[in-house]
């Protein structure tokens, strides 16, 4: 986690297609991977690290990645990730519902909302489920579950 939310603001705001958001991919894959109530701690701790890199209010960030993972992490019950079309359906699910939980949380404290158009949201969601399944795969292979899946994880 830490490592994605370093390289975030230090490798891949930098690539010439745009911006990607690292952690909601690392909040995703562990979601899928251990459930609604990890998914939740993990996107608080990733939410906050990027709050804090940043450099703008505690919890602009950490409010939608607490959201997106928990939501993912239910979807783990009713769904098993053995193809990589669930992790990169599920991104491309929570990069939508991220940002619309960042323009609430934003209008919330008065900042300004919408600052991206349309398209480009779409884009982003549609290049987090390309990258997605990669994400997915690297989380699941460094955190032990491995090809067991949910049963390894309970």
């Amino acid at each position: 986690m830490i490592g994605a939310a370093v390289a975030e603001p230090v490798l891949v705001r930098r690539l010439p297609f745009g911006r990607m958001d690292l952690v909601l991919l690392v909040v995703v894959a562990w979601a899928l991977l251990r459930g609604p109530e990890a998914g939740a701690a993990v996107g608080l701790v990733g939410g906050l690290l990027q709050d804090l890199l940043s450099g703008h209010a505690l919890g602009l960030e950490a409010g939608p990645k607490i959201l997106v993972g928990f939501l993912c992490g239910i979807l783990r019950d009713v769904v098993q990730p053995v193809s990589a079309g669930i992790p990169a359906l599920t991104a491309l699910g929570a990069t939508l519902v991220s940002t619309l939980a960042s323009w609430g949380v934003r209008a919330l404290v008065g900042w300004p909302v919408g600052g991206e158009r349309p398209w480009e949201v779409l884009l982003l969601a549609c290049s987090h489920g390309a990258v997605a399944p990669v994400v997915y795969w690297a989380v699941r292979e460094g955190s032990g579950v491995g090809r067991m899946g949910r049963a390894a994880s309970r």
